[in-house]
Formats: structure tokens, sequence, C-alpha cells
């Protein structure tokens, strides 16, 4: 696999081998613990409302079954989460991930329900970031990341 440079200084992967694949899912995960840590310690109640806007926005997509909306809104998800918890990095690095996420979509045609899944995922997510519970929160991200079934299409 090659890295390009994207648009939006995204950076874009070529033909991702199994090995980077799984590269990709841990640095994700690395940097959504980050996130998640930080939210937890740092995110105010606006914070919060504006992370429980996009969830209602993203219920709306997974309801509609519109798939590329709502993996957008997903990656928008994340780096809200990190951007709200002060982090300056973390955000920027998960911007330039998103052409890697954006070539690895979860095949959503197979189960319409699986959408929904993963936006109950994330309701997990945000409720444990607002009791302030740093281990729940982090065990529904882990959750997340892996249940997110990415695929890539070429």
């Amino acid at each position: 696999g090659r890295l390009d440079g994207g648009p939006r200084r995204q950076l874009v992967v070529r033909n991702l081998s199994a090995g980077q694949h799984g590269e990709l899912a841990a640095v994700r995960e690395a940097l959504g613990r980050v996130a998640v840590g930080y939210a937890c310690r740092y995110v105010s109640d606006d914070d919060l409302d504006d992370l429980r806007t996009l969830l209602r926005r993203q219920r709306r997509f997974a309801e509609a079954n519109d798939a590329d909306a709502f993996i957008e809104c997903d990656e928008e998800m994340h780096i809200t989460i990190a951007t709200r918890a002060g982090l300056h990095l973390v955000p920027q690095i998960l911007r330039q991930l998103r052409g890697f996420v954006r070539l690895m979509q979860m095949d959503a045609r197979r189960d319409p329900g699986h959408l929904v899944r993963v936006l109950e995922e994330h309701v997990r997510l945000v409720d444990a970031i607002e009791a302030r519970d740093e281990g729940a929160a982090i065990a529904a991200l882990t959750h997340h990341l892996h249940t997110s079934e990415y695929v890539i299409v070429e």
C-alpha cells in the first residue's frame, strides 16, 4: 500500500494489505482512547449537548439507511469528541485518517440493522463520557471500533 496526499491534506491509502488494515484499526483505537480519556475529564454540558445533536442527526441517517452520510457523521463524532476534549493533535490526525476510512466504507447493504447497532454504541459512548466513567467509555469505544465492520472498496 502507499500513502497519497488526498484532498484537504487527507492521507489516502491505496491497496491496504491485511497488516496495514490491522495497523489502521490499532491507530484509530489508540487515538480514540486518548480522546475519550480527556473527554471524560474536560467536556462541558455544552459539549455534551453538541454530541447529542450529532447523535440525533446520525439516527436520522441510520433510519434512512443512508450509509455514506452515516459514516461521515460517525467520523465527525470521533473528531468532535477529541476537539471538545480540548485536544489539538488528535483531531488533526483523525482528519488525516478520514481518507483511509473512506476507502474502508462499512458494508451496510448486507444488513440494514447494522447502522442502528453502530449508533447505539455511540450512544453508550456519549452516556459514559457524560457519566465521567472513563472505563465504560473506553470499553464502549473499543467495542464500537471492533463492530464497525469496515470493508475495503476499490
